[in-house]
């Protein structure tokens, strides 16, 4: 199973689980491309604080260790839809010398 297969559908069944429009995922990868972890996007419970981001929760978790994200947005059915990281992750993803990658439809 490929990591983008993998990934899409960890993120499917988050949505199945009570998500109601999409999912965000990534994985971790070292340099030689094995998987450190992956993460989903999580919601705040605090009321006016934003969702703790895919990317940033992996940063956080395994840091200079990551050589490589890569984050997908999964829509309804499964469909993989445009994705950007955030300045603040992709400032961060820089300063720790980490490349973000965003995974597109075949």
């Amino acid at each position: 199973m490929t990591i983008l297969r993998a990934l899409r559908r960890k993120a499917t069944k988050r949505k199945q689980s009570g998500w109601k429009v999409q999912v965000v995922a990534a994985v971790a990868l070292t340099k030689k491309g094995n998987v450190l972890g992956t993460a989903l996007s999580v919601p705040s419970e605090i009321p006016g604080i934003r969702q703790r981001h895919a990317e940033g929760i992996l940063m956080g978790r395994f840091g200079r260790a990551i050589h490589k994200i890569i984050i997908i947005r999964v829509g309804r059915a499964g469909v993989l839809l445009p994705i950007d990281p955030c300045p603040v992750c992709r400032k961060l993803a820089e300063r720790l010398g980490i490349i973000i990658e965003e995974a597109h439809n075949d």
